[in-house]
Parts: C-alpha cells; sequence; structure tokens
C-alpha cells in the first residue's frame, strides 16, 4: 500500500506484521487490526505506505465488493447509506481508538494500553470493531 494512491480495498491483518510509515515515525501493526476501512465508505487516497515486515497475511475487502453486497441487501444498503452520512457529517472520530486516538484497531486491542491497566480494569471487556459495529447489528438481525 503506498501514500497518495487510491485507496480501493481494507485489509484485515490475519497473521504476521505490517509497519505503517508516518512523518513522525514508523507504527507497527500486528493482528487483529486493519488498514483502510475508510475506502469503503468514502472516495479517499491512501494516507500513509504501508509494508510488510515479515510474512503477513491479511484478509482483503474490496469497495467494489463491498458496494455489491449492499445493492443485493437493500437494508444492508440502508444501514452502510447511515454510517457514510455519520463518517461525512461528524468526521473519522467514531473509527478512532478511544484509547490512543489512531485508526487500524479497537479499543481491546490498541498497542497503547498498558498490561497493568487492562488488569486492574472492572470494565467488562467486548469484542467489537467499532468500524462494522452497525454492520454487525444488520447481520445480526437476518
Amino acid at each position: 500500500v503506498e501514500e497518495g494512491h487510491l485507496a480501493l480495498t481494507a485489509h484485515f491483518l490475519v497473521r504476521g506484521k505490517l509497519k505503517v510509515s508516518k512523518v513522525e515515525g514508523n507504527v507497527y501493526m500486528k493482528p487483529p487490526s486493519w488498514i483502510g476501512d475508510k475506502c469503503l465508505f468514502v472516495d479517499t487516497l491512501r494516507t500513509n505506505t504501508v509494508s510488510a515486515v515479515i510474512p503477513t497475511e491479511t484478509l482483503v475487502v474490496h469497495k467494489s465488493n463491498f458496494q455489491a453486497i449492499c445493492g443485493d441487501f437493500p437494508a444492508m444498503q440502508a444501514v452502510f447509506d447511515s454510517f457514510r452520512e455519520t463518517i461525512v457529517k461528524d468526521g473519522w472520530a467514531m473509527l478512532r481508538c478511544p484509547v490512543c486516538g489512531d485508526l487500524g484497531h479497537s479499543e481491546e486491542a490498541c498497542p497503547s494500553r498498558e498490561p497493568a491497566m487492562e488488569a486492574k480494569s472492572t470494565r467488562p471487556k467486548i469484542s467489537r470493531s467499532r468500524t462494522f459495529e452497525k454492520l454487525r447489528v444488520f447481520r445480526g438481525s437476518s
């Protein structure tokens, strides 16, 4: 994935390790994490160059396939349109990790989390992907 190129796919890291090259320094991603989710909802360019640093496997979701599924299922299209409208109106805040403010991982998988903080937490653990939370609600209702 190269910075400045048209983003047409989201990649969900299954195994391996990715290096995200940023101006302020490199960030390394391990599963469970993802890149490119923004492109599923709006037209965008890649904002960073990403490369594998060890043999890596990703699950690729093509924007065109995502749009085709929405076309086949009108109820999903309605959820998608609502989610997209919220992103366009409110920005990317809903896609960001509430712990570090970065994209590409959930709060539970945040690399900034301290292991001690996690052990002391009284909050129940919820496994979810913020990006697809609304779409998962749709899937569960069928």
